[in-house]
């Protein structure tokens, strides 16, 4: 969704990408936006979400190297993704203490 629609297409050499949304009032907007859906529709969702963020990304130019937000650190595509996979991975850790709790 928001980084595969407004990060990506930014992933220019030297470019300066916006910072990210603050996470827990975005989260808390998706959250909202997932009324009504079950489990699995929710779990497909967003399995298409970063199958489309993974696709976008392999469109970017693997030399381009750029900054987000004030940020002094350089990103490329590939280390951009790698915060994804951390974050999924703390995500799914939670997912599956909740479920051992069941």
């Amino acid at each position: 969704m928001y980084n595969a629609e407004e990060m990506v297409p930014l992933m220019k050499h030297e470019e300066t990408l916006p910072e990210f949304p603050e996470h827990d009032l975005f989260n808390a907007q998706v959250i909202q936006g997932l009324d009504g859906f079950s489990v699995e529709e929710i779990i497909a969702m967003f399995i298409d979400e970063r199958r489309k963020l993974v696709e976008r990304l392999e469109n970017v130019d693997p030399n381009a190297r750029f900054t987000i937000g004030s940020g002094k650190r350089r990103f490329s595509a590939e280390s951009f993704a790698s915060i994804f996979v951390k974050h999924d991975n703390h995500h799914l850790k939670q997912i599956q203490q909740k479920i051992s709790e069941v």
